[in-house]
């Protein structure tokens, strides 16, 4: 079996260090990530939390995103575009997969143990003046607390623009505290339904929230029930809407993978390449599946709508250089190991087609867990019928659904099916029971991604 020979990374400091304690203060706070909780989402208390450190969100530029699929992905491309055009960047980005520290970068560069410990000891005195002071507003949660240090962080880092992934909805997010200078809307599909609607309309008229009045939004093709929210924002708010044309992309290239490919070969070089009406060629990626050139595009039009000038050349080179973890990820070859955090119907959907488009011999052997509150069975839907064998786990998170409940949902749909009790002991089961020639595809939730990637070599457990 072919994997890293390399020393994993992102080993993050020890119990009682500064660092850790943070981390601990951090999760103290209603964390809807580790347990939804009947918290009221508010801009409020975000809002006056950057008043009483200055609002450094007034000190840079900066795009929020937002959208059910793509929207890391896209993310990361338009940092890196921003940077081509030379600009110091900074990226938000939410959730992580090894450590905390990945939510919060400037460049490449991930803030450091020391710098976010004493981003959370100068943030206490607020926060606790805040709830001192205005406890009608209620209590700060760990995602209002870790975007106030963010944005602190990008201010006192100097940099020229922020790229801000909106973490839940859009409307009554943390980030859209921000007045953006452009909305970034990724793909929207049905997801996070007790939270943001039963319906595509309902939840792309939450994500359509980060629309300001007489701002500036690019949308990525979308169903015609979300197209229509956003357009309504749109009028409603005197915001002018650029929608990128699907048909812009030409000459659409997709790299098939055979079963003898070397972990070097499937982790180098573009997964993708495309031309992009009227003028940008040859343009290559190093991400899986045909969806990352809509995402590619998505991200080239929202850099021309921040202003910035960008030649052919720089937009080919900040495309290949860009690098997202976990989404169609190969750590191991021979059999093939990929992982993905697909965790819902759509994004299964996307994968199951990816899986075909890049691999077209295989029928994976499916390590499979899901949070809980995801919609089981439509990740189950396009998955199940493409794997020769369900191996059911779940990841040592709270959110986790119980393996046994996934391995019998799997037998419903026809699939065999088995239950490991942890993500390491199913990626040994599926590799050992594969040939060299096998692929194991790995899926079902960021947390699985990352105990997957730290199991095989990629990564230290972090925090």
């Amino acid at each position: 079996m072919d994997i890293p020979a390399h020393p994993a990374t992102l080993v993050d400091a020890g119990e009682g260090s500064p660092y850790r304690a943070a981390i601990e203060w951090l999760h103290s706070f209603a964390d809807f990530e580790r347990k939804p909780t009947g918290h009221r989402f508010s801009l409020d208390r975000p809002r006056q939390l950057l008043r009483l450190i200055g609002d450094p969100q007034r000190a840079f530029r900066s795009v929020a995103i937002a959208g059910t699929k793509g929207k890391g992905s896209t993310a990361a491309m338009l940092q890196a575009l921003l940077q081509a055009a030379g600009h110091a960047v900074a990226l938000y980005t939410q959730p992580h997969l090894h450590t905390y520290r990945e939510r919060v970068r400037v460049g490449q560069a991930l803030v450091g143990e020391a710098e976010l410990a004493d981003g959370v000891e100068r943030l206490q005195a607020s926060v606790e003046a805040l709830h001192r002071h205005w406890p009608e507003l209620g209590r700060l949660t760990t995602y209002e607390l870790g975007t106030a240090l963010a944005l602190r962080y990008f201010a006192e880092r100097q940099v020229d623009w922020a790229v801000l992934e909106v973490g839940l909805g859009g409307r009554l997010d943390a980030v859209n505290v921000v007045d953006s200078a452009v909305a970034v809307l990724t793909p929207i599909s049905l997801d996070h339904t007790q939270v943001l609607g039963s319906t595509i309309e309902q939840i792309a008229g939450e994500k359509a929230g980060i629309i300001h009045p007489g701002g500036t939004v690019v949308s990525a093709p979308q169903p015609p029930q979300a197209r229509a929210a956003i357009e309504r924002a749109c009028r409603e708010r005197g915001a002018r809407l650029h929608l990128v044309d699907p048909t812009s992309i030409r000459r659409l290239r997709l790299r098939r993978f055979g079963p003898a490919s070397s972990l070097d070969e499937l982790r180098s070089g573009p997964w993708v390449e495309f031309d992009l009406a009227p003028a940008l060629e040859g343009l290559q990626l190093p991400l899986g599946g045909a969806y990352q050139a809509l995402n590619a595009a998505t991200a080239l039009a929202a850099a021309e709508q921040c202003g910035v000038d960008l030649s052919a050349e720089q937009a080919r080179q900040a495309l290949a250089s860009v690098r997202w973890p976990g989404r169609l990820e190969a750590l191991a070859a021979q059999p093939t190991v990929i992982a993905d955090g697909a965790h819902n119907g759509a994004s299964a959907e996307h994968l199951a087609r990816a899986v075909r488009e890049h691999f077209p011999w295989a029928r994976p052997r499916l390590v499979l867990g899901t949070s809980a509150d995801k919609d089981l069975a439509a990740i189950l839907a396009p998955l199940a019928p493409l794997a020769s064998q369900v191996i059911a786990t779940q990841a040592q998170h709270p959110r986790a659904r119980p393996a046994e409940d996934i391995a019998q949902a799997a037998k419903e749909m026809g699939a065999p099916s088995s239950v490991a009790e942890s993500v390491a002991e199913a990626i040994d089961l599926a590799v050992h029971a594969a040939t060299p020639e096998d692929l194991v595809l790995v899926t079902g939730s960021l947390f699985v991604v990352a105990e997957a990637r730290e199991h095989l070599g990629w990564a230290a457990p972090g925090v």
